[in-house]
């Protein structure tokens, strides 16, 4: 990995050598006795050939006091503070291209930036700072296959700097199929299912995914900004178990002829479920989802029921659906 800062308008090279990562690093590059005019760009070149990683910038003015903290790669302003990043190709591999531009302007984003001050003086001094986030952060998603209704749990092992934990995120195969809430506390998440998938879906995969976001930089009391940065660490498909919602009766008729079949069929569930017939009285006629009409049921008149169990865990979820017939001589 290299970096460099680059000014544009003086055309200053700053070089900082090779950096060699492994798991959650940085490394601060700054322009020393350089100084930055408002409405002129710091570029930063960046070549790695790591997975994830984001770029924090730093700024302060003339007077000192306000270092403005900013994360990511996706942030774009016109006013105080503008970040933009673009990929080049290089002949050794991407180079990543980020700039960030001081404007003596206000900055605001509906809340989400907060900075009390404007800048009346030139800026002094920039640093940035890259953040590589390896692919191997380990996190552990319990239970898996999870239950509709009751919470998943997402223990990320690795945290950001041993304060910051990623937050993880849980969507289903669409976007209404699964409702999902809930956001991670001290590097642990926990989601709960308050709905199950529709349209009929035998499974229904949860994908998750866990990023780091920049908390408020608390050591500044003067500024209040939180990053929108999203930085993809780790992702799992998960099985969500759930209860059959659905039983019918391939015939429902109030007559059968010996050798008729009826099939039971149980949907919208995960597992699939086992079925049984049985009659009113508690006799098991059949331990599948099919009931075949035997010689030895002619001339009887029955009440019978099929029950559809899914069984989750040491939980077991039933549906039932009854029918009654004569069995033709």
């Amino acid at each position: 990995m290299s970096c460099f800062l680059l000014h544009s308008c003086f055309g200053v090279l700053i070089c900082v050598g090779v950096i060699f990562y492994s798991g959650v690093s940085s490394e601060r590059i700054r322009p020393d006795n350089i100084a930055v005019v408002v409405g002129e760009n710091w570029n930063l070149f960046y070549e790695s050939s790591a997975d994830y990683f984001f770029v924090n910038w730093y700024v302060v003015d003339a007077n000192g006091k306000r270092l403005l903290f900013l994360n990511g790669t996706k942030v774009s302003r016109k006013d105080t503070l503008s970040q933009r990043s673009t990929v080049r190709i290089h002949p050794d591999g991407d180079t990543i291209l980020h700039t960030l531009q001081v404007n003596n302007s206000e900055l605001s984003d509906a809340g989400r930036y907060i900075l009390e001050d404007i800048m009346a003086e030139p800026v002094v001094e920039v640093s940035a700072e890259v953040i590589i986030l390896d692919h191997d952060t380990d996190c552990i998603l319990w239970p898996n296959p999870a239950e509709a209704g009751l919470p998943i749990h997402v223990d990320c092992i690795t945290p950001y700097y041993g304060r910051w934990g990623p937050v993880v995120d849980c969507y289903g195969p669409t976007l209404n199929d699964t409702e999902i809430t809930g956001k991670n506390e001290n590097n642990i998440s926990q989601f709960n299912f308050t709905g199950s998938p529709s349209g009929g879906m035998p499974r229904a995969n949860i994908t998750c995914w866990a990023y780091f976001e920049s908390p408020t930089i608390e050591e500044y009391p003067g500024l209040s900004m939180q990053s929108p940065t999203y930085t993809s660490i780790w992702m799992e498909e998960i099985e969500v178990y759930y209860p059959a919602t659905f039983i019918g009766l391939s015939s429902n008729q109030t007559e059968y002829d010996i050798g008729d079949v009826i099939t039971c069929s149980a949907s919208g569930g995960n597992p699939d479920p086992t079925y049984m017939w049985s009659t009113f009285s508690g006799v098991t006629l059949s331990d599948t989802d099919t009931l075949t009409i035997t010689r030895d049921m002619a001339a009887q008149e029955y009440n019978v029921s099929c029950i559809a169990t899914t069984t989750i865990y040491s939980m077991e979820y039933e549906l039932l659906m009854d029918a009654s017939f004569f069995v033709n001589p």
